[in-house]
């Protein structure tokens, strides 16, 4: 809908037009009054109609005119006045005024000089919103092409590209990696036209297009040349401004001198782009980083992983700590070796791990699975990182806590971790399993732990379900039958008993 300005000191006429006018029929959705040009300038509204009287104190219409059609060259000016001064009529033609009502005015005489304003318009916001589609449709092609390695001379022969080849003298490609799951549907474009306005703020130009799923390109343009350290400097200052700069990865590929190379600087951009895994989200890379002499293979010490069972029995958790973090810091310089290889090594030091803490990875047959998985999708080193110092933390943590119980307890926690999901496992089970009378083991049970046996249980089973209501789709009742309760209704109850909430609404505050 439109939106008309209606600017007069007489109150009547202005009131009298704004209230009795049918500006919905003409298409205009929105009116404004003002009772001076001063008040009109001082609002910052920029109206699609202007309906002004010309001679009004301090400013006239003509000058008001003037300062709309600055803002908006596309306003239409009506003039209202009673005068009939050949100056006023010379002015108002000189901005070519759409229409002149005169005073006393005539409602029907009004409404037709104010549609035909209306109308034209609508024409011209049409044309151009066509005009835009078609000018945004040649860009991405123009992008897509230069990403697949093409570039067609007919491009030059457009003459949006024609004009934006034409007015620099520098490109860049910057290929902006999204992180995982960041994105609902939609909001690849709306990242793609905010990210293009704030790189604008410190570039000539940016061309900007969803490359792939979590992938967009950024054409980056500017005359003159940009120095190294100005091109740092404006790259910096354009991802500072932006507010989800920690969950977005910058990938610049080389300048190039002619929109005919930016297929190389596409090239690079992409080369550069697998950085990612070595420096995380975040943070930028240039084309000149990926080039240096990295290491190109990478190995964990046979011995460390040797060593690892022995470190854990003895719980020389900051031998083994510091041995990890030395091991993850030469990961680091090996950015010449693809990431499928240095998961393929951890892979290796969770094997280890996992048979050397049974208790946590074998709870359950797809554990183990799950925890291969985790190391195969991460996405960046820090990631993996975190992720193989949390397991270590956890399995020193509680090699630690059972030890200090003695083999009877730490057997049976090994148990009640392998029936986590039986239903209709019990005390008199366990005492069988383990060959000890039921009493003798609950009371050993609680006078070492402080809990009894079932509410021990009831806490393994309650992390199970936190779990898998954080990472898997599974319905309300595959989580209850997975976590070792047949009736779901009964599940729900002591879930919320324990957390607080409902299953529903802890996996709701999750993905939140």
């Amino acid at each position: 809908m439109l939106c008309a300005m209606i600017v007069d000191d007489e109150k009547a006429i202005c009131d009298g037009l704004t209230e009795n006018m049918p500006w919905a029929q003409m298409g205009i959705g929105r009116v404004i009054r003002f009772y001076s040009a001063k008040e009109a300038i001082e609002s910052k509204a920029v109206p699609d109609i202007l309906i002004s009287d010309i001679c009004m104190p301090r400013m006239t219409g003509i000058d008001l005119a003037e300062k709309m059609l600055e803002k908006n060259p596309e306003c239409k000016v009506i003039f209202i006045s009673a005068y009939s001064d050949k100056e006023y009529y010379r002015s108002a033609i000189s901005l070519h005024a759409m229409g002149y009502i005169e005073k006393p005015i005539n409602q029907a005489e009004a409404i037709e000089v104010i549609s035909g304003a209306a109308a034209l318009c609508q024409r011209q916001k049409h044309l151009i919103s066509q005009q835009k589609g078609m000018e945004q449709y040649q860009v991405e092609q123009f992008c897509r092409d230069a990403a697949n390695g093409h570039f067609r001379r007919e491009w030059l022969e457009d003459p949006f590209i024609a004009g934006f080849a034409a007015r620099h003298r520098w490109f860049m490609a910057v290929q902006v990696m999204v992180r995982p799951g960041l994105l609902k549907p939609g909001g690849a474009q709306r990242l793609c036209h905010t990210t293009s306005e704030q790189f604008r703020r410190f570039f000539a130009q940016c061309l900007a297009i969803v490359k792939e799923k979590d992938v967009l390109l950024l054409i980056l343009a500017d005359s003159p040349p940009k120095s190294e350290a100005a091109l740092r400097d404006s790259m910096r200052l354009a991802i500072d401004s932006m507010a989800q700069r920690d969950e977005l990865f910058f990938a610049a590929g080389a300048p190039v001198a002619s929109v005919e190379s930016l297929p190389s600087s596409c090239a690079s951009a992409a080369e550069t782009s697998r950085l990612l895994f070595y420096r995380g989200y975040g943070g930028a890379v240039f084309f000149e980083e990926s080039r240096r002499p990295y290491l190109s293979e990478f190995r964990l010490d046979e011995s460390f992983l040797e060593e690892v069972p022995c470190l854990i029995r003895e719980n020389r958790e900051d031998e083994y700590m510091l041995k990890l973090q030395k091991s993850l810091r030469t990961a680091c310089e090996c950015v010449n070796c693809p990431p499928e290889a240095i998961k393929k090594e951890y892979s290796k030091l969770l094997r280890v791990l996992s048979e050397t803490g049974a208790a946590i990875f074998h709870r359950q047959d797809y554990e183990t699975y799950y925890m291969w998985k985790t190391i195969e999708q991460a996405g960046t080193l820090l990631r993996l990182k975190d992720y193989l110092l949390t397991v270590s933390g956890e399995l020193f943590h509680e090699h630690r806590k059972f030890s200090r119980y003695g083999s009877t307890v730490y057997a049976v926690v090994q148990e009640l971790n392998r029936q986590l999901s039986n239903p209709d496992f019990s005390i008199r089970m366990l005492a069988q399993t383990l060959h000890f009378r039921d009493t003798y083991l609950s009371s050993l049970f609680k006078s070492k732990t402080g809990t009894t046996i079932n509410r021990y249980l009831m806490g393994l089973r309650m992390e199970e379900a936190r779990r898998l209501l954080r990472n898997t789709e599974l319905s309300i009742s595959q989580v209850a039958i997975r976590s070792g309760y047949r009736d779901v209704d009964y599940f729900t109850r002591c879930f919320k008993k324990h957390t607080g909430v409902l299953p529903s609404a802890f996996r709701g505050g999750q993905k939140r």
